[in-house]
């Protein structure tokens, strides 16, 4: 049996979260069928620096409610394994927001 990088993850730590998500679209576009894609957000929460930072992967925006404020958090990003090349990388933003206590997300 096979096992891809993707299934490994000692191999991405302390990646930034782009990084992770380009390294993914690497490893899925080169395994999935090209008509295919996927889409998420992938998100770190440091709640000692009480922030959280995220980059999205052509998913929905994450919608972040704080302080009775919502707002729409909208990175730049493809899906994983709608570009097989460059672009993916020079498109997909990664972004930080603090957190206060009670914050939501959706």
């Amino acid at each position: 049996m096979q096992q891809h990088a993707i299934s490994q993850p000692e191999r991405f730590a302390g990646m930034s979260k782009a990084r992770l998500l380009a390294e993914a679209n690497r490893i899925l576009s080169a395994n999935m069928d090209p008509r295919s894609f996927i889409t998420m957000t992938y998100a770190v929460v440091d709640t000692e620096r009480r922030t959280m930072t995220y980059a999205r992967a052509g998913h929905n925006p994450l919608i972040h409610l704080s302080k009775g404020v919502t707002r729409v958090l909208t990175p730049a990003g493809l899906g994983l394994g709608m570009d097989r090349g460059e672009r993916f990388e020079e498109i997909l933003e990664e972004a930080e927001v603090a957190l206060d206590s009670g914050d939501v997300f959706l």
